[in-house]
């Protein structure tokens, strides 16, 4: 079940839901799925510990220039 924790900014006609008004999704999750999150999450947590971060091909000026990183990324 996926809760959104902030009310709806407009309303939605089609399924009665008002503006302001709190909304929950029930979502199908497959064995699959969870299998797929659980390498995910392993993946990532190994690459954190090894200190392994990917980095853009070329430096994105946009981008780049206001992210915290940019002295590790490109310094």
């Amino acid at each position: 079940m996926l809760v959104f924790i902030e009310p709806l900014s407009a309303d939605i006609k089609k399924k009665s839901l008002k503006k302001g008004d709190y909304t929950t999704k029930a979502v199908a999750i497959s064995d699959e799925m969870v299998s797929e999150l659980e390498n995910l999450i392993k993946t990532t947590w190994d690459n954190i510990k090894k200190l392994h971060f990917e980095k853009l091909e070329e430096r994105e000026e946009d981008t780049c220039g206001n992210c915290d990183f940019n002295p590790i990324c490109w310094g």
